[in-house]
C-alpha cells in the first residue's frame, strides 16, 4: 500500500499543496507530516490492494462548504478515502466513498448529465445521503467520519 507510488509522492504532495493554496485551503499538519515521511506511509499494508494516491486536485464537496481531497484508492480504483477540509477551518474529516461518487465530483457538466442522471443517479443520491448522515452523526470537535 505505502510503497506503490513512493517515487511520485514528493512531487504529488508539492502539487497538491499548490492546488490547496490556490483555494485558500490548509492541509492538516499531521497529514503533511505523514505524507512527507516515507518511513511512516511505507509501513502500511492493505488487504484490498489500497494505496496512497494524492494526484487529484481538491473537489468542492456537494454537501458542505468544504473540499474533498482523495488520498487513498484501492487497486481497482473503485473505493476512496477523502480528506474533507474547508477554508478557514482547522478541523477536518476523513470520508469514504465509492467510484461513482469520485466520478461525479470530477465530471464535467456534460458527463454529469450523461452519467449521473436517471437510474444511476439513485445510487449517487444514496451516497450523498449517507455522507450527509455520517457528517451529522460525527462528534463535535474531531468530526472524523469513516
Amino acid at each position: 500500500m505505502g510503497l506503490q507510488r513512493a517515487s511520485a509522492m514528493p512531487s504529488d504532495l508539492a502539487r497538491l499543496e499548490t492546488a490547496c493554496a490556490r483555494l485558500e485551503l490548509v492541509l492538516p499538519s499531521d497529514f503533511l507530516l505523514f505524507m512527507q515521511t516515507a518511513q511512516m506511509w511505507g509501513k502500511f499494508r492493505s488487504v484490498n490492494g489500497g494505496y496512497f494516491d494524492i494526484r487529484k486536485d481538491p473537489a468542492r464537496c456537494p454537501i458542505s462548504d468544504g473540499f474533498l481531497v482523495p488520498f487513498i484508492s484501492d487497486q481497482q480504483y473503485c473505493h476512496f478515502y477523502f480528506l474533507h477540509i474547508a477554508p478557514g477551518r482547522s478541523n477536518h474529516e476523513i470520508v469514504w466513498a465509492d467510484d461513482l461518487y469520485l466520478g461525479a465530483l470530477y465530471a464535467t457538466s456534460e458527463e454529469f448529465e450523461r452519467e449521473y442522471t436517471g437510474v444511476r443517479s439513485l445510487r449517487h443520491i444514496s451516497t450523498r445521503r449517507r455522507l450527509r448522515e455520517l457528517h451529522a452523526l460525527s462528534p463535535a470537535g474531531s468530526r472524523k467520519v469513516v
